[in-house]
């Protein structure tokens, strides 16, 4: 019994539910369709929101790659790609160091921009200077020219100490006197023995970087890469 009122109600409140039910089904039709068109609204903005994020992805510049060192380019070239390989690359790659001082000039006569570079060497001692050269006119006297100059070079260089991981200082190795010019302009047999002939005058020792020996390390790189 208790359950059957539970279930029905009184007619008394059955009358209320009459008015009450027909008004929500008279009022629901017009429910639903606010609902329904608000749900188009909805739908239609979120398209033109999806379409407008879409363009701006397209037109949106792809982010450029990182900026790397030379030096970086210069390890890519002789690790996978030998033809790519140049002398300015074996003249930032040769002599791996702890620490070494790198900058350059601008040769007013030719418009030519040297780069010269102190590489230390900390754990044996020692230190020894390279120079660049690009295509020149000019480049048995640039190379001459350098001699006068190598001891403010070193002492340029010497202004700033680097300590390896026992503290010695760079401050403290003992010059080797050889200078490791990368030209890319071949010379003739008279400039190239009297370069040399100035250079062990000046108590110096010049070794002379071409593009024989560029053509010599690209070799040696292809052969490498053919055996991985």
């Amino acid at each position: 019994m208790e359950i059957c009122r539970s279930i029905a109600p009184s007619q008394y409140t059955i009358s209320w539910y009459r008015p009450l039910v027909a008004a929500l089904s008279i009022g629901g039709y017009f429910m639903y369709g606010a609902v329904d068109a608000a749900l188009e609204r909805i739908q239609t903005n979120f398209a033109k929101k999806v379409a407008v994020l879409v363009r701006v992805r397209e037109n949106t510049p792809k982010m450029k790659q990182p900026l790397q060192f030379p030096s970086d380019i210069a390890k890519q070239h002789l690790d996978s790609d030998a033809d790519q390989l140049t002398l300015h690359d074996l003249y930032l790659l040769d002599f791996p160091s702890e620490a070494q001082y790198q900058t350059g000039l601008t040769i007013r006569s030719s418009n030519t921009h040297l780069e010269w570079a102190v590489v230390w060497n900390i754990a044996e001692g020692s230190e020894l200077i390279k120079l660049y050269i690009p295509h020149s006119t000019e480049t048995a006297g640039i190379i001459q020219g350098f001699i006068p100059n190598y001891k403010d070079a070193l002492k340029e260089a010497n202004e700033f100490e680097v300590k390896n991981h026992d503290q010695l200082s760079s401050r403290t190795l003992t010059f080797s006197n050889r200078i490791y010019a990368y030209n890319y302009d071949y010379l003739s047999f008279e400039e190239a023995a009297a370069l040399d002939k100035a250079y062990k005058l000046a108590g110096l020792i010049l070794v002379l970087r071409d593009m024989n020996y560029l053509q010599m390390r690209q070799l040696e790189a292809k052969v490498k890469l053919s055996g991985k």
